[in-house]
């Protein structure tokens, strides 16, 4: 009997820890800015940068004068239009980061945003 209550335990857990990695929509929707980078070592803050990511209700978004579509897949943003910086990773309730390295030199990138709306 203990060995199925074990079992059942460790099913709760996982189905919990499980959903709580999924995101929705809703959870991503706001206004972010670019709180830090860092390419190929050095970086810092950029909170001085004034183009801001608009994520949309309806799954649509704008960042300065691209617009498209992104998509939620467990902790990832998917974005229709940003093929050289792929997925973002959604964080903290209230960041994405994006990590990528440039085809020119092979320096990695990562930028980070925060919702500030």
């Amino acid at each position: 009997m203990r060995f199925y209550k074990t079992i059942l335990a460790i099913g709760f857990v996982l189905f919990f820890v499980s959903a709580s990695f999924a995101l929705s929509i809703g959870e991503v929707v706001g206004s972010y800015r670019c709180y830090s980078y860092n390419v190929g070592g050095r970086g810092g803050n950029c909170r001085t940068f004034t183009t801001k990511f608009i994520l949309n209700g309806d799954g649509s978004y704008t960042f300065g004068t691209s617009q498209g579509t992104f998509k939620i897949k467990k902790d990832q943003i998917l974005f229709s239009q940003e093929k050289q910086r792929g997925a973002a990773t959604f964080f903290d309730g209230n960041k994405f980061a994006f990590t990528y390295t440039l085809p020119s030199n092979g320096w990695k990138v990562e930028q980070t945003y925060l919702r500030i709306e």
